[in-house]
């Protein structure tokens, strides 16, 4: 197969470094939960998460408002399609698996993560049972949907948001500079006073915000050259 060839099947504006940052996060992860030489970077895995997301979003959004294309109902079904497909195949078969490894009580907390994971907001259903009292990880099937359930959060209210800086203010990355500020010193502060802050949505924005700037100064530099 010829170069001419290889390259009708790769997408337009296809950006395989964030592939390699997908897999980057994804071995951080596998590595922390295997316990592989005492590896802790695993949290790591889910901000670069995070920060890739913020930057697709965004580059996703700002992208079809220029082109006057931009369809917020299209763009949910895309979200849909690409991600509950997966989610309820993996709560479906945890569910099966669960009910012949484990307890009762476990099989009864296994059933409402899984409501709520379905729901996208098991975040806040790990957050409810985080604390002294808590139950030991191994006995969380699904446990990493809260991840999940933040990225899902953030897609609802992050292109409303984008489209409202973009229709009535001049400055939005200053405003946008400025929001990233705040959140980052008040999940600073609070994250030394609960545990729970570490699954709340809003204390995850500012990594989010890190891949928006990504986008909007890489846009802005490319711009100036292309001018």
């Amino acid at each position: 197969m010829n170069l001419i060839n290889k390259k009708n099947f790769i997408k337009k504006g296809y950006q395989p470094e964030i592939d390699c940052l997908r897999a980057l996060a994804v071995s951080l992860v596998v590595l922390f939960h295997f316990e592989i030489s005492q590896f802790s970077g695993g949290f790591i895995g889910v901000d670069i998460f995070f920060v890739i997301s913020g930057y697709l979003i965004t580059k996703i959004v700002s992208e079809s408002n220029q082109k006057k294309k931009f369809n917020l109902i299209d763009f949910y079904l895309k979200r849909f399609r690409r991600i509950f497909p997966a989610l309820l195949t993996t709560i479906f078969l945890s569910l099966i698996v669960g009910f012949f490894l484990l307890s009762p009580e476990h099989i009864k907390r296994l059933s409402e993560s899984a409501l709520y994971s379905s729901l996208s907001i098991s975040n806040y259903f790990f957050w409810k049972e985080s604390g002294y009292f808590d139950f030991a990880k191994h006995f969380k099937p699904l446990l990493h949907t809260w991840s999940l359930s933040v990225e899902i959060q953030f897609y609802l209210i992050w292109p409303f948001f984008i489209f409202f800086l973009n229709q009535f203010f001049q400055r939005t990355k200053l405003i946008l500079f400025l929001v990233f500020i705040f959140l980052l010193i008040i999940s600073y502060f609070y994250s030394s006073r609960s545990t729970g802050f570490f699954y709340f949505t809003g204390f995850r924005i500012y990594e989010f915000l890190i891949g928006t700037f990504l986008y909007l100064f890489k846009f802005e530099i490319k711009k100036r050259y292309t001018d």
